[in-house]
């Protein structure tokens, strides 16, 4: 057969994608059925060529099985060990890394003590990921010993955090009792690895001492894939904007280091042969600095055939080569397909390779019949060839990665094909003066050249996150896939440009089907925002422990809360709901972590009025970016204000701190933060309709509600208990436990309609 591994790779990668949707226990079933069908097929050989389909259909019994098995061994090893208190061993295997105030450290799991003292039999969860408060002294692959907390990442089936981790080889999280006594073990036996390692952290090192924090961390993402110093604002830029793939290290970024190396090796006169083999070292070398990720990957070891291809003067397939990249992945890692990166890298990758070829010899042939008389001079046909080609190449990936955005609820950039235009060699010049200016730092007596090309990577850095930010604000740069026309729109699209495919006339059908997807789109957003004009949403943030509640209307949003480990979920609901103003914000614990998060929204949109207690000691990251803000005000006892135009926002000592009243026309809700649990007093019994709370009322706060909201974790012990306390007075208990915010709009009167949002 023809493009054999492509016909295997893809299938077997879909597969997987198929059996971490449905889980462990429906993907055996699944791969019995495949078994089955495949067996039926024979019956059929001689009225049929069933090889192709029998192939497939193996192929996915494999993967379906391979992962079933995977999925057994995770949950024997991490269901003992959820919420336990136990001793663990283990040597740490990657980079450390600072977010949010707290250190971070990947263990690699030797040994794991139970709390009576007896050890754990295998299996013992691979790696874990470990919280702690102060930074360990502890080196690459140096041996941990302590007392921690292990539990398990969010989510169960589907894509959820604990797949996206368990694709990385993490499975379970914990945090360190440091006041307790641990030890760390130095004198062990270290692999090759670490020298990858090292140049990682040098190269890292070198960025940040050249270049300012903003643009090191830019840069630090675009050659190393290193995103944690990176501020939200900017990622969310990148992603509106349409170039976010500029900060995932995969294909751009191998080819143009594979390219340069052999530029570099041509220059200086090396031979041929050696300097291909020169370059797949080079490329060996990148695929192990930057940990072997899956996109890397999978760009390496294409490039790698590639490279062999031209050693023995073939060449080489590319669909092919994409087909057993992606084989070698997945049969190494049952989870791989959990990573909706390294999806999005494969399809986006095919779109390339398939689609536009095709497309750029679909418009270069409509230009070559209507120029005729028109002659432009050689450097502007160059440029029009440079510009269509991008265009071509950046509608071809949109089109490939829809379905898989649509699916992981991303947002889609409508403005994707005009950055790239642009920006994309910027993005170029950045990566490659910038990966250049790192690793001349390393080499001794060439670190003066590492100055200027670190400057221009800066520069380009610079214009870079500027453009994003600019490009970013433009109303409907992007559309979050969760919007139900969304979805709509790509059923018609595919539908429109089938039916174009089979029966239409393909000249003049290519122009109509892309006018008519164009008009489906924006009427699908004109009426979605006729339809949401003037209507009050109010939601309840997915946070975990804590509290984050966002009214918004017309474009225009009021925070009350900004808790959480991270401001992610926060940020990425504001610009959902395409806020381009915070007319209001306050917060309701006055914790450290919330500040940190405060200050992050506060440079990620412009602010009206900030509301804080007097009381309150302010970190420094908030007075920083409270500059920001128009108006920042203190309140003693009580605050009154009004925004949204008619809603009404209150605080009062008498319900101590933390207790907001939020009123509108007919409705009523009282926030309750459990960082000081109020007991409300017998005057406020009854005076909201709907409670928000973060944690279990001590008396169900004295009053019967209509609706009772509960933002907590995804215990679910604790949310049946608390829906078992509650539920006796309280018509209807609504619980975030980690399966996505709470959306409730408000209809008019005392109608309320609420719904799960991502």
């Amino acid at each position: 057969m023809r493009r054999l591994f492509a016909l295997i790779g893809f299938p077997y990668l879909l597969t997987l994608a198929a059996a971490v949707y449905f889980g462990g226990t429906v993907s055996l079933f699944l791969a019995m059925g495949c078994c089955a069908a495949a067996m039926g097929a024979v019956f059929l050989r001689r009225r049929f060529d069933i090889r192709l389909p029998v192939l497939i259909l193996l192929t996915a019994a494999f993967a379906l099985s391979a992962f079933s098995s995977a999925e057994q061994r995770r949950e024997a090893a991490t269901a003992d060990f959820d919420q336990q208190k136990v001793t663990v061993t283990g040597r740490l295997c990657d980079l450390p890394y600072e977010q949010y105030n707290k250190h971070y450290y990947i263990l690699e799991v030797s040994s794991v003590t139970r709390p009576d003292g007896t050890p754990a039999e295998d299996p013992l969860p691979q790696k874990i990921r470990i919280s702690t408060q102060n930074p360990l002294k502890l080196d690459l692959y140096e041996e941990l010993t302590g007392t921690m907390q292990l539990y398990l990442p969010k989510g169960n089936d589907g894509f959820s955090s604990r797949s996206y981790y368990a694709s990385k080889g993490v499975e379970m999280f914990g945090f360190l009792y440091e006041y307790e006594p641990y030890s760390i073990e130095r004198d062990v036996s270290k692999p090759p690895y670490l020298f990858a390692l090292r140049i990682r952290e040098a190269m890292l090192r070198s960025v940040a001492e050249l270049l300012p924090k903003q643009e090191a961390s830019l840069l630090s993402a675009a050659i190393l894939g290193e995103k944690q110093d990176l501020d939200v604002s900017v990622r969310e830029d990148f992603i509106r904007s349409g170039i976010y793939h500029v900060l995932v290290v995969s294909g751009l970024h191998m080819s143009l280091i594979t390219l340069l190396l052999l530029k570099i090796f041509q220059k200086v006169k090396i031979p041929r042969r050696i300097a291909v083999l020169l370059t797949m070292a080079g490329a060996v070398c990148f695929m192990a600095i930057t940990g072997f990720s899956p996109g890397v990957t999978r760009s390496g070891i294409m490039m790698l055939i590639m490279l062999a291809g031209m050693l023995l003067h073939q060449k080489a397939d590319a669909v092919n080569s994409l087909g057993v990249a992606v084989f070698c992945i997945c049969i190494l890692n049952p989870f791989a397909a959990a990573d909706t990166g390294l999806l999005l890298s494969c399809m986006s990758t095919l779109g390339i390779l398939v689609l536009a070829p095709k497309l750029k010899k679909q418009v270069f042939t409509q230009i070559q019949t209507r120029k005729r008389n028109i002659h432009l001079p050689g450097l502007f046909r160059r440029l029009l060839r440079y510009c269509l080609d991008i265009l071509c190449v950046t509608c071809s990936v949109m089109i490939f990665t829809m379905p898989i955005q649509v699916l992981s609820g991303r947002e889609i950039s409508l403005i994707a094909p005009l950055t790239n235009l642009l920006l994309l060699p910027l993005a170029t010049v950045m990566i490659e003066t910038g990966l250049l200016s790192s690793l001349l730092c390393l080499v001794p007596g060439f670190g003066f050249l590492s100055m200027p090309l670190g400057l221009i990577a800066g520069w380009m850095g610079k214009l870079l996150l500027w453009s994003a930010s600019l490009f970013s604000k433009i109303p409907f740069a992007s559309v979050p896939s969760s919007y139900g026309y969304v979805t709509f729109w790509l059923m018609l699209a595919l539908l429109l440009f089938a039916y174009i495919l089979l029966f239409a006339h393909r000249k003049a059908g290519y122009a109509v089907g892309a006018v008519l997807v164009c008009l489906i789109l924006f009427t699908g957003i004109f009426s979605y925002q006729l339809v949401q004009r003037d209507r009050l949403r109010l939601a309840v943030l997915d946070v975990g422990d804590g509290l984050s509640v966002v009214l918004s209307k017309n474009g225009s949003a009021a925070v009350i809360g900004c808790e959480g480990l991270n401001p992610n979920t926060l940020i990425r609901h504001l610009r959902q709901e395409n806020i381009r103003r915070i007319d209001y914000m306050q917060m309701t614990s006055g914790e450290k972590r919330e500040m940190e998060n405060a200050s992050e929204i506060l440079k990620a949109f412009p602010t009206k009025h900030v509301l804080l207690e007097k009381r309150l000691y302010v970190s420094g990251s908030l007075e920083k970016t409270l500059a920001k803000s128009e108006e920042v005000s203190y309140y003693q006892s009580k605050a009154e204000a009004t925004v949204l135009d008619n809603v009404e926002i209150s605080m009062d000592s008498s319900f101590a701190y933390g207790g907001v009243l939020v009123r509108t026309d007919d409705l009523t809700f009282l926030i309750v933060s459990d960082s000081y649990r109020p007991r409300i007093r017998s005057r406020e019994k009854n005076s909201a309709d709907i409670l928000i709370a973060d944690g279990l009322p001590e008396d169900t706060l004295g009053g019967a509600y209509l609706t009772t909201i509960l933002s907590m974790s995804g215990d679910e012990d604790l949310i049946l208990e608390g829906k078992a306390y509650l539920e006796e007075e309280t018509v209807n208990v609504y619980t975030t436990g980690g399966k996505g915010n709470l959306l409730l709009d408000l209809n008019g009167g005392r109608s309320v309609t609420i719904r799960r949002g991502e």
